[in-house]
């Protein structure tokens, strides 16, 4: 084991913290890969082979992907096989999960395709007891493929006071923290997963560059403060966390929102969630097969056709697999900030942290 540092400057107008270093104990060798997993959104119809390998070709190793039967699921997996990818596998809808596990696995367990059973995304804490019932059933029936579950990053943002009436709606907690201890006190997972979208525009559905727009894009005031606890619980409940980029612009708030991500909006996502740890990396979302809530710029199209998504991320995701060596299986030792004001809920940067013993 070494010890190794990272150093990530943001660009400014996200943030007045301009530089961010992270030092870690390394231990991945060389050849390793990053697993990188997109949220497919496709219908069973699309789940082919062929868009597969268009996921393949962009660079990602796993897809989100979920089904409505048995049956469904082990010709998608029959498919993802074909490509070369992995899957994270589910029936759409919780209860219809749960009555449907030993049937569901039966199917699905012999497969190389399949990495995980997805259980549900984004859970309130009223779904904690059927969740954890899903997932003794899974360990029951397939003890070689683990359960997982993506939950809310936190919903509370000082720039809008009723995040904080959002956040108990949605989770049933008053904080992030809160909620994923709860969840995993009464559900024995072995993976943590949060999403979060942090970067913001004051003009809707424009292209986020900051170059062209200057500060009308702005980063939410407790995503860093999300990593760092959610990166802490990981690593002493000693499971891995997963955290996510954004793909495809959409909106968010009356004058607020999700702008069309760059280069630049993709390196501060993913490098600051391998900064804090993660050891695998989402994105959302793939397919925009009709308008729903303002989505576009993702990778495939309406129409089904690339957009210019999909040359942005296949070129960020091979640079990302470039440096994978540094950060796979990679324990983080202390993340600090520079600046004159830092991230809320985020530690000073002091050189004597990172100097050699």
């Amino acid at each position: 084991m070494k010890r190794g540092t990272l150093g990530q400057r943001a660009f400014c107008p996200l943030m007045k913290s301009a530089l961010f270093a992270a030092a870690f104990a390394l231990s991945a060798a060389a050849g390793e890969t990053l697993p990188l997993i997109v949220w497919g959104t496709l219908s069973e119809d699309d789940a082919t082979a062929a868009r597969y390998v268009e996921m393949k070709e962009a660079g990602f190793t796993h897809v989100v992907q979920g089904c409505n039967s048995p049956e469904a699921a082990k010709r998608i997996l029959g498919e993802a096989e074909k490509a070369g990818v992995k899957l994270i596998l589910g029936m759409r809808g919780l209860r219809k999960l749960s009555e449907n596990v030993k049937v569901f696995t039966a199917a699905c367990k012999n497969s190389p395709a399949l990495e995980y059973y997805s259980i549900v995304d984004e859970p309130h804490k009223s779904h904690f007891p059927l969740i954890r019932k899903c997932v003794s059933q899974f360990d029951k029936f397939d003890p070689a493929h683990p359960c997982f579950v993506n939950v809310f990053g936190a919903l509370c943002d000082r720039r809008n006071r009723k995040d904080k009436e959002r956040q108990m709606d949605k989770t049933g907690f008053e904080t992030h923290d809160k909620y994923i201890r709860a969840l995993y006190d009464a559900v024995p997972l072995k993976v943590v997963s949060f999403d979060m979208y942090p970067i913001l525009s004051f003009k809707p559905l424009e292209d986020g560059d900051f170059r062209l727009h200057g500060q009308r894009v702005f980063l939410k005031e407790r995503w860093y403060e999300t990593l760092e606890t959610t990166s802490a619980f990981a690593a002493e409940r000693k499971i891995p966390m997963f955290a996510f980029a954004l793909l495809s612009a959409h909106r968010h708030y009356p004058g607020q929102d999700y702008p069309v991500p760059t280069m630049e909006h993709f390196r501060l996502q993913q490098y600051s969630n391998l900064a804090y740890g993660a050891q695998g990396l989402e994105y959302f979302r793939w397919y925009i097969k009709e308008p729903y809530h303002g989505y576009n710029s993702a990778p495939i199209l309406y129409d089904g056709k690339r957009g210019p998504m999909f040359e942005r991320v296949r070129e960020f995701n091979a640079e990302l697999q470039a440096r994978a060596y540094v950060f796979v299986g990679a324990k983080v030792v202390s993340v600090r900030h520079t600046g004159i004001d830092i991230p809320l809920g985020t530690k000073r940067f002091e050189e004597r942290i990172f100097r050699r013993s």
